[in-house]
């Protein structure tokens, strides 16, 4: 068993609107593409204040089996002209 963690650099070019980063917990339970489309969602709503609460429920309501650690950072306030979520995953 190792605890080498998975480290991806990607260049921002300032349309972003979130970044979510979490441990095994979530990600086991569910997918890169449901979670943009969730994030996306969540931002719409105006409730940017609740959202890794909200993941880390989501992840516990479905039954994940591991610890649910979420951090997210807020880069932008969600408009029409901000860049819908891009998934980029290591896995």
């Amino acid at each position: 068993m190792t605890s080498e963690p998975d480290v991806v650099q990607i260049p921002l070019n300032g349309t972003e609107i979130c970044l979510v980063v979490a441990c095994d917990g979530l990600w086991d339970v569910v997918s890169k593409n449901r979670m943009a489309q969730v994030v996306v969602d969540h931002c719409l709503s105006k409730n940017q204040a609740s959202l890794a609460q909200g993941l880390t429920s989501w992840a516990r309501s479905l039954k994940s089996t591991d610890n649910v650690t979420v951090i997210t950072v807020q880069f932008n306030q969600f408009s029409d002209r901000a860049r819908p979520v891009s998934v980029i995953s290591n896995a």
